[in-house]
């Protein structure tokens, strides 16, 4: 290959041979001072990154030495270590939480089924974090990251569980007659006592409220209107059945306000006080049952834990 080269129309005519051989060698210099350059910059740009952000130093590719792979690792784990105690804060919120839980549940639980309930909601809850090491200790920058995700996996495992535990203690407490049926003091406790009518002992299986004719009675809890009947004894009565064998019953009323089958929620209207039956006065006499045994009222009714029934009036 050659080459003419004219300055200008009067200048000397000059002529350049190139062979293959030449043009090769001038491709290997390009070639060798586009790699140092490139180089050079990317040294450069490594170090300036390991000391201004050293996570982006490890996206530009590999560690030059292993004082520039601790410095990288050092700001991991400190971002690590930010992370864990997140997570421990995290954890410990679920466990005052879970603790606040339990203590509300333990207020408005009737002693009679407290163990049934934690029969039925099981054991568990939250996972404690061991004692916290040092992660610098460690050696394994990767060992720090997976049991760090690993503790993010059971907490978020442990949330999980707590939902439907906690829903299925409220679903329970409300389908207990645990609510006061009327707004009227309690009378004439549960259990012995002279008989208002011919004087003898006798066992009163329920509670009564004295209020006057007319007066709303509402459901202790929720659960389902299982019979409505009219007897010497309780008068006009309302049978309710709720959960864990208990059924509620609501006696000596003037009239009801449900029927047979009905759904009920807890605080609903159910009927009103009367003075039918086997009485001595207008009242509601309140009594529950547990798998058919007579139990004291006062055990469910959460007003019942807070102050002591009044003194005895005997009404039926």
């Amino acid at each position: 290959m050659q080459l003419i080269w004219v300055a200008s129309p009067t200048s000397k005519i000059r002529k350049f041979n190139i062979t293959r051989k030449q043009i090769k060698r001038l491709s290997v210099i390009f070639a060798l001072l586009f790699t140092l350059a490139g180089s050079s910059f990317y040294f450069l740009g490594f170090r300036l990154a390991i000391k201004i952000k050293p996570a982006l130093a490890q996206t530009l590719g590999g560690v030059v030495t292993i004082e520039e792979q601790k410095e990288i690792e050092a700001e991991y784990r400190n971002k690590l270590d930010e992370l864990h105690s997140h997570l421990t804060t995290v954890e410990q919120l679920v466990v005052d939480l879970q603790n606040e839980k339990e203590r509300l549940v333990k207020i408005s639980t009737p002693i009679t089924i407290a163990s049934k309930i934690s029969s039925l909601t099981g054991s568990g809850g939250p996972y404690l974090f061991p004692p916290k090491e040092d992660s610098r200790k460690s050696s394994n920058l990767f060992d720090n990251l997976d049991e760090v995700i690993s503790h993010s996996k059971t907490l978020e495992s442990s949330l999980k569980k707590l939902g439907p535990q906690w829903i299925q203690q409220i679903n329970i407490l409300e389908n207990l007659p645990t609510n006061p049926p009327i707004n009227a003091p309690a009378h004439s406790n549960y259990g012995n006592r002279i008989d208002p009518i011919n004087g003898r002992l006798a066992f009163h299986s329920g509670v009564d409220f004295p209020a006057p004719p007319g007066t709303k009675i509402y459901s202790a809890g929720d659960g389902k209107i299982t019979k409505i009947d009219t007897d010497g004894g309780y008068g006009l009565f309302i049978e309710m059945k709720h959960t864990l064998g208990t059924t509620s019953k609501y006696a000596h009323l003037s009239k009801a306000l449900v029927k047979e089958g009905d759904v009920i929620h807890r605080g609903q209207e159910i009927g009103q006080v009367g003075n039918s039956g086997r009485s001595t006065g207008p009242h509601l006499h309140f009594e529950i049952t547990e798998d058919r045994n007579f139990k004291n009222p006062e055990e469910f009714l959460i007003s019942g834990r807070k102050k002591a029934l009044g003194s005895p009036s005997n009404l039926d």
